[in-house]
């Protein structure tokens, strides 16, 4: 069973302004549309801002796990007792741990 026309067309106006009202409330809530005028640049920068805190989040991450990288080959030689060594040989894995502890770093942890 089919439905008629002008039900159909009833039906497909309610949802779109459903739609439309749903579209509105998430803008509302993310600030790009209220009631005063300062409402929709204040959304923008927020959005704006957070973007880039995500972005320095990232580089933030990135430089962390270059540093921790080059502190595990720093306590690998130093462990080793071989300042030319740079292939973080498993037999030297505790006394580079160890070498990382009496400098603080937590640099052999997964999560830092």
């Amino acid at each position: 069973m089919t439905t008629s026309g002008p039900v159909t067309d009833i039906v497909e106006r309610l949802t779109a302004e459903r739609d439309e009202a749903q579209a509105k409330c998430a803008r509302i809530f993310k600030g790009l549309e209220g009631s005063c005028m300062s409402c929709e640049p204040v959304g923008v920068l927020n959005q704006q801002m957070e973007q880039h805190i995500k972005t320095l989040q990232a580089e933030r991450d990135e430089a962390r796990r270059e540093r921790d990288s080059i502190r595990r080959t720093f306590c690998f030689i130093i462990a080793s007792g071989n300042f030319n060594a740079r292939d973080g040989n498993t037999a030297y894995r505790c006394g580079a741990e160890h070498v990382a502890e009496l400098n603080h770093w937590r640099c052999f942890e997964e999560n830092n």
